[in-house]
């Protein structure tokens, strides 16, 4: 929800709430449901640029600068939209889950059976 409300903040409002899913889930790389100040430093990189470079702009620091920042405060956004949507995406997630499981049983029976159908045809001859 913070993110959600910072980016239409900055003024980029034609995200979704499955948008700021997808973002957390793939800058997310410990899995903890949160985006690090490093795992959000590490989406910002650019993959083709030299990486001296990059971690040389990244570490810029502006002492000098007064932004006054701490006085801003943006509004989390769109929390039951996204919960909801997180809920009904790991709902769907176990739904396949479970229809994969069925349907390696199924070609497990079906491979025993045709094994099974084997035998007895030697059986027969």
């Amino acid at each position: 929800p913070e993110l959600y409300g910072a980016l239409e903040w900055l003024g980029i409002s034609n995200l979704s709430p499955a948008d700021i899913i997808e973002f957390v889930h793939t800058a997310d790389m410990d899995n903890d449901g949160n985006i690090s100040y490093s795992e959000f430093v590490d989406m910002l990189k650019d993959p083709d640029a030299d990486p001296e470079e990059e971690d040389d702009f990244l570490s810029i620091s502006t002492p000098n600068v007064n932004l006054r920042i701490s006085s801003v405060i943006i509004e989390p956004k769109g929390e039951k939209e996204i919960k909801a949507l997180e809920e009904q995406l790991k709902k769907e997630q176990a739904e396949y889950e479970q229809q994969e499981l069925l349907m390696e049983q199924q070609e497990e029976d079906n491979y025993q059976q045709v094994l099974q159908d084997l035998a007895d045809m030697e059986d027969y001859s």
